[in-house]
């Protein structure tokens, strides 16, 4: 099954389990190199790539 289909709270898990900042970055790099690779980015791809955004976006700094 793909991501599509995989329920939402399963795969907001999957992406809790990554903590380290680098590992989410490469994997984002990777993720995002697959769903390109064919030259067309379907729904389904985009997605996954904007919920891992979400997920695994860093808080902005305090203004000092």
């Amino acid at each position: 099954t793909g991501s599509a289909q995989m329920a939402e709270s399963t795969r907001q898990a999957l992406m809790d389990e990554v903590q380290d900042p680098a590992l989410r970055t490469q994997i984002m790099q990777l993720c995002e190199g697959v769903a390109l690779a064919d030259g067309h980015l379907a729904p389904g791809e985009a997605n996954l790539l904007d919920a891992m955004i979400k997920a695994w976006r860093q808080p902005e700094s305090a203004a000092v």
